[in-house]
């Protein structure tokens, strides 16, 4: 029941960091920024290394990073954040989960604008590799830069289960932007359980990686993308679509991506 803002423009620093905060905590109906203004702080919440961790009911409106995630670079403790009914707006990136940290469900959460990636996965704040990523049907991500979902984890085995909705990467910014951006992602796996991936200045779904196992739904509608719906840079027989295309510009699966 509280707000965090400033009158100065800062340049760096986290409104709220919680640290090993290990035995759990609740959190909720927190305004960290306010979005009727240019936002002044630089990084919104921090959770670092925490454990079995609620956020409920949040509006975040910062410069930089509305929501930062890691764990530890030694063990696994860190795990088990749950999100639900929360607003992040604009900053480059709205969530970042990066490095060490299993157990991250997106409940009821929507992301809208950035000048970077709606949710940024990788291993930039902590040297080990994330375990789950889990977005719900109720997620949105809406209208970043560069990428709504950009993967970039060199430690293998992460698992991301994304049922967002997506829609509109690239149009608030010059460079084209991709809904879903797979860079690294070894031995990886990444299903898409989403009602729509659409709306892209550039690619639906873009893979870089052909060691990462990609499954689509048919349930998932990609369409309305300006570049390939779904497209691999690298060959690959790791990628399992089900989903409908339409009216995708380049078109719809590029061949690289070759079904298993």
């Amino acid at each position: 029941g509280f707000a965090v803002q400033s009158d100065t423009t800062m340049t760096g620093g986290a409104a709220i960091h919680l640290r090993r905060v290990q035995s759990g905590s609740n959190i909720n109906n927190i305004r960290i920024g306010y979005p009727g203004s240019s936002p002044k702080l630089w990084d919104g919440i921090w959770f670092d290394n925490v454990n079995v961790s609620y956020f409920d009911e949040f509006h975040i409106a910062v410069q930089n990073e509305g929501l930062i995630v890691n764990g530890s670079a030694t063990t696994d403790e860190g795990s088990d954040l749950f999100l639900d009914h929360g607003f992040i707006l604009g900053g480059t990136n709205p969530i970042h989960i990066g490095g060490g940290f299993g157990g991250f469900y997106a409940a009821q959460v929507r992301c809208y604008g950035g000048t970077g990636n709606s949710i940024v996965i990788d291993e930039s704040r902590v040297s080990r590799g994330n375990r789950e990523i889990l977005l719900s049907d109720q997620c949105c991500l809406d209208g970043a830069s560069s990428a709504l979902l950009y993967i970039n984890c060199p430690s293998p085995y992460l698992i991301v289960d994304c049922n967002a909705f997506l829609s509109g990467a690239g149009y608030f910014g010059a460079t084209p932007g991709d809904n879903i951006n797979v860079v690294s992602m070894p031995f990886g796996r990444l299903t898409i359980g989403s009602s729509h991936v659409k709306s892209a200045k550039r690619h639906g779904i873009l893979i870089q990686d052909a060691s990462a196992v990609v499954t689509i739904s048919d349930k998932t509608l990609i369409t309305d993308c300006e570049g390939w719906g779904l497209l691999s840079t690298v060959t690959t027989s790791n990628i399992k679509s089900n989903a409908v295309f339409k009216f995708n510009t380049t078109g719809d699966i590029h061949q690289n991506a070759q079904q298993y």
